[in-house]
């Protein structure tokens, strides 16, 4: 069963609010605090099963109005939209407000009631930390595990519990235990009685009235032994009756099967689609093959070839790959020709530059000599240079001049520092660290102050009354101590008393009420009328003895005697009520007397108290600290140290503040007066700056302004002392520059004799300059190397030539092999050579296109007979196929074949159920059927609760029988004339009263306790291997692969528990699993035992409440990674007000197997009926304390409770 829609109409905080829930996959419910989302989760609940007539979720809505919808997807597939009201009848409609019968609802439910629901399809944070915590207190037991995961019950719990009452009731050899003590007891009373009793005469009647009443118990107990022993057979039919029923379905749907036709053999499923396929590639191959060779076959029909062009293509070739370089060749050499020519053209120009008269074709006139050159070239570098060094010699002598009579100009401008020893030394005289100290003082009297202000604040002090309290006397912690120890004391004694005094007073009211009902009790004279009867009887004997014996006297005689003897037979058989009743009138005089004396020693305790309160008024003397509670002394006496410790901490502080000001005040004041001498206008020191605390900016300015003009007067020498340096340094770089331009000009008269000489060589001037010199050189150097670069040009091109005239006779011969004119230029003989290169190329194509061509044709045939081969195999084994079935044609093997597989899962769910239907009913399915056929089921619902109507009447009748059989039991011991034999066996009476109910309790225990037992061993060892196993896969992917096995031990007390083994191959018990793997342990039992019910056709939506809390990131993504791999078996839905867990699903399961549901934040209004405010509406305007934000999870919630409000939300807590 799986929900499609989950409609929440008008339930809690939710109106018209539909969930979709039909998309497979996982389903996660999101919402913050107070957005409603364990209403939400409860709603399912009240859905299925009905909605509680005192429903707490109708803070919004009446309750009348509550409704919940839903459509349900049953296991046949079928849909049933519903409607849940809040009403007593009829409160299931259908989707257009019609009744509907909830049976309909019981089928989708498979049998799974409400209790089941709850503890097996809904699980919560609580409940996995309690089963991790169940799996450490059981010790792994297998089989307690194994069912506390199928459910949420506790069962080593109860297990326990069941031991510890069972033992506190008898223990074989104790004596302490309530049976032990109640036997030793009835056996004491019963040899008093027996001691004491005397047999009357109607003992017969009263022993067979006895017997009578135990006979009738005896027969009601073996009634309701047989009502009882019904009602679990019926039960426990009600429980298999939905898995027969879905066993004779599938029966019914293989017997149909079976009857539609013959059934494929065993793996015909997976040969048919294989065969079917080959024979499908086999025929689509020949399709392929045959086009193939068509279409190559008419390819090489079209293809021609030229065979002049193929004996020819080789030299095409050859000469095609030389012709782009035979190009290039001729564009080289018209290129040598014309820079050829150009070159001499520049050599005559620039030879007639320098020499007019020369020609080209004399060599001499333009040859020019290396070493000359050289020569001329180095007295011009020569030269260069020692003109740039006299011109900067001559500047530098000039700049240095003006540099030194500048300097000495500054020099005379500076005035004449004055001396600051006296500013020196009074600034000196300043403590560096006073100021700072002032100001630390200062700091410390204003935090003193506030802090002292602060607790005067938080104590709700006046702050005039400082001092005052800072003196005030208070009782010291230990005076306190004591008093609130003998307060505490007092009010215990009090509340002692008052309870005793209660007690007495309730006590002494029922003893009273006791008593008056003994004595309207008129069957029991009083000892009072006894005593006036057997009077007037003794005055009557005495007149009779005396002689009077006339007729009114003996009758008046005789009635009083037996007047008198009926009273004490009346007496005699009222003895018990007698001795009571003197007892009851003895035990108020008691409780009179100590009510008295309990009245007396509360009144003293409160006067006690009187006197503990004036004591501690007069522990706080002083009236500006008055005596505060009692629970809050402390606080106060804390508060008051605080204070006092302050207020000594400001007192001192100001001291030392008063002690530096005065200090600072005197230097101040001797500093201004030095500064005042030295001509400084400064301000003056008053006594009122040192009282308002203006000492210390003073002070600060002073030593500011007096090392200010320090160091103006330093600066001032320092400055002229500097310049003296500077003019001593000018004056020597002047002298300087004066002998490097007299040392320049030596060197240039020096050069001028050198350059003489190399002019007159040159047929030159010796007045021209030597760069003018090496331009005309170089000028002939440029006419001679021109001239030799032509020559180079020249025979380049020569050689070029001839290459080109072999290449176009080549050319001309190929061309006219293959009968193609030869044109006579150049430029034409290229472009025929390119078109007949192009041509070579196509013919030697389509020549190799025809080899390919006709090996492809054979290749193809040779696979087209292949794929017939293949196909005739197909067709052949299909045939085959068919005939082992018995079918003419593959439509029906197909047929067949989905009737084997249909059959086969059938005949799997029936073995499955069978053994289900036997582990749960004693004779195995057989037994289980014919009691359902002799079962009406439709009125099974009605004849349970008959049985439970019947068996709790039987069980009034028989408390009615026993408390008669205690009677009568009672009547028999106390017929003797003893009360003491009527006391001890009335007493006996009691004990076997409590002796019967603490047996049959000690029974039903031992009973309880041995079915536990038996129970949770049969389960174990039903589902061990199934559940283990998968739990055990589970596991592994939970933990991220850590625990790789769980394992079934015997312990040493010989019960079997469960291990887990580690990765690393350790083997530890449970309790030395972690607290989150243990959780995580039980998640895995509890999803394993899911996937059996959904196995036997019980399948529900799984709930699960916040369980990742206590997952760290990387297994909440395995758990989520594990409910999306079993959405396919059961539907899980996550409820949690984490987004975190939303994202990381969305980032570890694919898009289409997430699907999030966002709940908005409730926000509290007016009830939709006109029935007045809900409670939640009426304690919100009653009490509005601020939202907090939580540490953790960073959601708002409302702490409503008392003390220091908490920092996390109770979700997080």
């Amino acid at each position: 069963m799986r929900i499609e829609r989950l409609d929440l109409l008008a339930f809690g905080p939710f109106t018209d609010l539909s969930l979709s829930l039909e998309a497979p996959g996982l389903h996660i419910v999101f919402g913050p605090n107070e957005a409603g989302k364990s209403t939400a989760l409860h709603a399912l609940d009240q859905l299925f099963y009905g909605i509680d007539w005192r429903s707490p979720y109708d803070f919004v809505h009446a309750k009348p109005d509550l409704r919940l919808g839903a459509a349900v997807r049953g296991d046949d597939g079928g849909v049933v939209e519903f409607v849940r009201l809040k009403r007593r009848g009829n409160s299931l409609v259908d989707a257009d407000g019609r009744p509907l019968d909830e049976s309909t609802l019981l089928r989708l439910l498979n049998g799974v009631d409400r209790a089941t629901f709850r503890s097996t399809f809904a699980l919560d944070l609580e409940e996995l930390q309690r089963g991790g915590q169940e799996l450490l207190e059981g010790r792994g037991e297998l089989g307690e595990a194994l069912l506390s995961a199928q459910s949420s019950h506790d069962l080593g719990a109860l297990r326990r519990a069941l031991e510890e009452r069972r033992d506190a009731l008898f223990l074989r050899q104790g004596q302490k235990p309530l049976i032990n003590q109640a036997i030793k007891r009835y056996s004491e009373l019963t040899r008093v009685v027996r001691d004491a009793q005397v047999l009357p005469a109607n003992y017969q009647s009263t022993r067979a009235a006895a017997a009578a009443a135990e006979k009738r118990e005896e027969e009601l107990r073996q009634r309701l032994d047989g009502r009882r022993a019904e009602l679990v057979r019926l039960q426990r039919l009600r429980q298999v009756l939905p898995s027969l029923a879905e066993r004779a379905r599938k029966l019914e749907r293989l017997r149909e099967l079976e009857a539609e036709g013959p059934l494929a053999p065993a793996g015909f499923a997976e040969r048919l689609p294989d065969v079917e396929r080959r024979l499908r590639a086999a025929g689509e191959a020949l399709r392929t093959v045959a086009d193939d060779i068509a279409a190559k076959q008419e390819e090489l029909d079209g293809l021609t070839v030229d065979e002049r062009l193929l004996d020819a293509a080789a030299e095409t070739e050859r000469l095609s790959q030389s012709r782009e370089r035979i190009e290039a060749d001729e564009r080289r050499l018209a290129t040598l020709d014309r820079e050829a020519a150009q070159l001499r053209r520049q050599a005559r120009d620039a030879l007639r530059e320098v020499r007019p008269e020369a020609s080209l074709d004399e060599p001499a006139a333009f040859t020019v000599d290396r070493a000359a050159r050289d020569r001329v070239s180095t007295l011009a570098e020569d030269y260069a240079d020692l003109r740039t060094r006299l011109d900067d010699a001559r500047d530098e002598v000039a700049r240095r001049r003006h540099h030194h009579e500048a300097e000495q100009r500054r020099l005379e401008e500076l005035p004449d520092p004055e001396d600051g020893a006296a500013v020196a030394a009074a600034l000196d005289a300043v403590p560096a660290a006073l100021l700072d100290e002032l100001d630390s003082a200062a700091d410390a009297v204003h935090e003193a102050a506030a802090a002292r202000e602060r607790v005067v604040a938080e104590a709700g002090w006046d702050s005039a009354d400082v001092a005052a309290l800072a003196a005030a006397h208070a009782p010291s912690r230990e005076q306190v101590t004591a008093h609130r120890d003998r307060q505490r004391d007092n009010a215990r004694e009090q509340e002692r008393a008052a309870r005793e005094c209660a007690r007495l007073r309730a006590e002494l009211a029922e003893e009273r009420l006791r008593m008056e009902e003994l004595t309207r009790d008129e069957t029991v004279p009083t000892e009072d009328a006894l005593e006036q009867a057997r009077r007037s009887r003794d005055a009557l004997w005495r007149r009779v003895r005396d002689g009077g014996t006339d007729g009114e006297t003996l009758a008046a005689y005789e009635r009083a005697v037996d007047r008198a003897d009926g009273l004490a037979d009346r007496a005699l058989a009222g003895a018990q009520r007698i001795v009571e009743r003197q007892r009851t009138r003895q035990r108020i005089a008691e409780l009179e007397n100590l009510l008295e004396h309990a009245e007396a020693g509360a009144a003293a305790l409160r006067e006690v108290a009187d006197d503990l309160a004036a004591r501690w008024r007069e522990l706080w003397p002083d009236p500006v600290l008055p005596a505060p509670d009692l629970d809050a002394a402390e606080t106060v006496l804390d508060r008051l140290a605080d204070l006092r410790h302050h207020h000594q901490e400001h007192t001192a502080a100001a001291r030392r503040l008063s002690d530096r000001r005065d200090r600072a005040a005197a230097h101040a004041e001797r500093l201004g007066r030095v500064l005042r001498e030295a001509g400084l206008e400064v301000p003056t020191v008053s006594p009122a700056d040192s009282g308002e605390g203006r000492i210390g900016p003073l002070l600060r300015e002073l030593r500011e302004i007096a090392a200010a003009e320090l160091a103006r007067r330093d600066r001032a020498a320092r400055d002229r002392e500097s310049q003296r340096r500077s003019v001593a340094e000018a004056e020597r770089s002047l002298t300087a520059a004066r002998a490097k331009f007299d040392s320049v000009n030596e060197a240039m008269l020096a050069w001028k004799e050198r350059w003489r000489p190399v002019a007159a060589s040159l047929d030159l001037s010796d007045d021209r300059l030597p760069r003018e010199v090496l331009g005309d050189l170089d000028q002939l150097s440029r006419v001679a190397s021109l001239a030799a670069e032509a020559e180079l040009r020249t025979a380049e091109a020569e050689e070029l030539r001839c290459g080109i005239t072999v290449f176009h006779d080549a050319v001309r011969a190929v061309l006219d092999a293959c009968g193609v004119a030869v044109p006579d230029t150049a430029g034409e003989r290229h472009r025929e050579l390119e078109a007949l290169r192009k041509r070579a190329e196509e013919t030697d194509e389509r020549e190799r296109r025809r080899r390919t061509l006709t090996g492809d044709l054979d290749r193809l045939q040779g696979q087209r007979r292949e794929r017939h081969a293949q196909r005739d195999s197909a067709e052949t084994e299909l045939a085959r196929m068919c005939e082992e079935t018995g079918v003419a044609s593959v439509a029906e093997l197909r047929a067949a074949i989905a009737r084997s597989t249909a059959a086969a899962k059938l005949r799997e769910d029936v073995e499955l159920l069978s053994t289900t239907i036997a582990k749960a009913w004693d004779g195995g399915v057989a037994a289980a059927e014919d009691e359902a056929a002799e079962v009406d089921q439709d009125a099974l619902p009605s004849r349970l609760q008959r049985l439970e109507e019947e068996i709790a009447a039987l069980e009034d009748e028989r408390t009615r029988a026993l408390r008669e059989l205690q009677e009568a039991r009672a009547a028999l011991e106390r017929i003797d004339g003893s009360s003491q034999a009527a006391l001890a066996a009335q007493e006996r009476e009691e004990v076997l009263a409590q002796l019967s109910e603490a047996a049959e309790e000690h029974t039903r225990l031992v009973l309880a306790h041995a079915i536990l037992v038996r129970c949770m061993e049969e389960h174990r060892q039903a589902n061990q291997d199934p559940i283990l196993g998968r739990a055990q896969n589970l596991f592994g992917t939970l933990t991220g692969g850590r625990f790789r096995e769980l394992r079934a031990e015997t312990s040493e007390d010989g019960a079997t528990v469960l291990l887990a083994r580690r990765d690393s191959g350790e083997l530890l018990g449970m309790d030395l699993l972690s607290e989150g793997t243990r959780d995580q342990l039980y998640l895995a039992l509890r999803l394993a035992s899911l996937e059996r019910y959904a196995a036997e056709g019980r399948s529900m939506p799984f709930v699960l409440d916040d369980v990742f809390m206590t997952f760290d990131e990387e297994r909440t993504a395995a758990g989520l990674r594990v409910l999306d791999d079993l959405a396919d078996r059961f539907q899980p839905v996550v409820f949690t007000h984490h987004a975190h867990l939303a994202d990381l699903a969305r980032d570890v399961l694919p898009e289409d197997r997430v699907h999030v549901h966002r709940l908005r934040r409730f926000t509290p209004g007016a009830r939709t009926a006109a029935d007045g405010p809900s409670p939640a509406a009426v304690s919100a305007r009653s009490a509005d304390p601020p939202e907090r934000r939580c540490r953790e999870c960073g959601s708002s919630f409302v702490h409503r409770g008392r003390g220091r409000p908490p920092a996390r939300c109770p979700e997080c807590r």
